[in-house]
């Protein structure tokens, strides 16, 4: 429970040139649910996105930060506090439309982000 711990912290903690925290756009469960919809497909970049990467890269760009670096404790922090908020829900993963093809294949699409 350490990283989750560490991640409801940084979760309200202001960040960035906005100095906007997580919370303050995602109030109270506004994530809940969210992690349950992962991995997801985008047709546009024929990519899949997990949500780790959403925090990554997403999340920063709305606060005016810097992209999280892969592995770092910030992320390893926020990844299962993101994970929790979903705690007991059903996994939500769509398998058609763009997805079809990387669940049907034996070539999945690339993971946006995993060569950085």
């Amino acid at each position: 429970m350490l990283w989750v711990e560490r991640g409801e912290k940084l979760w309200s903690e202001p960040a960035g040139k906005k100095t906007l925290a997580c919370a303050s756009c995602h109030k109270d469960t506004g994530m809940r649910g969210a992690a349950a919809t992962y991995p997801k497909i985008y047709r546009r970049a024929e990519s899949s996105s997990t949500s780790r990467n959403a925090s990554i890269f997403a999340a920063p760009r709305a606060m005016g930060a810097e992209p999280l670096r892969y592995e770092s404790e910030e992320l390893l922090a926020l990844t299962p506090n993101l994970a929790r908020q979903s705690l007991g829900l059903p996994i939500a993963t769509r398998i058609d439309g763009a997805a079809r093809r990387a669940f049907r294949s034996d070539t999945p699409p690339t993971i946006c982000g995993a060569d950085r």
